[in-house]
């Protein structure tokens, strides 16, 4: 079998995204299906390295999700230097609990958490990828992936 041709300036990793109402075929260097913090994450990095990428999102916005939001003093150092504002969010200390027991409040030095809530993140994070040259596209499942062939197929019109 020869290999798959590809487009100039796009390696052999590119995808084509095809939806099943559409013939009409796209050739993505990096696609990412999610975004969620990670997905938005691997978009920013790529994006700013100057690589093509689209993110696909399920959700017709990005952000809201049933979680605490929860970042540790790491993440949020991490994502201050990106420009997470510094007002955004609650500082608190952290607790445990197991089942029966009584909560217990963590060590006030290593273990605050900031609490955020995520469609605030979830939009700070879809800004700073689109403004490193993501494409994130919402409302567009991603409904069957087949890596042989290199297509992923979705379920929300031509893309």
């Amino acid at each position: 079998m020869s290999p798959r041709p590809t487009l100039p300036g796009r390696g052999p990793s590119a995808f084509s995204a095809r939806t099943f109402t559409s013939t009409r075929v796209e050739r993505i260097e990096n696609l990412i299906i999610g975004a969620g913090p990670a997905g938005l994450r691997a978009a920013q990095v790529l994006a700013g390295a100057g690589r093509e990428v689209l993110v696909l999102e399920k959700n017709p916005v990005v952000g809201p999700k049933t979680c605490a939001g929860g970042l540790t003093r790491k993440a949020v150092r991490e994502l201050t230097l990106l420009g997470l504002p510094h007002d955004l969010g609650l500082d608190s200390i952290g607790h445990v609990a197991f089942t029966g027991g009584i909560a217990r409040t963590l060590h006030a030095v290593v273990s605050p958490v900031r609490t955020i809530p995520r469609r605030d993140l979830g939009q700070l994070q879809l800004a700073w990828a689109r403004r490193a040259g993501a494409e994130v596209r919402v409302g567009v499942p991603a409904t069957q992936l087949d890596l042989p062939a290199r297509t992923v197929s979705t379920g929300a019109g031509a893309i």
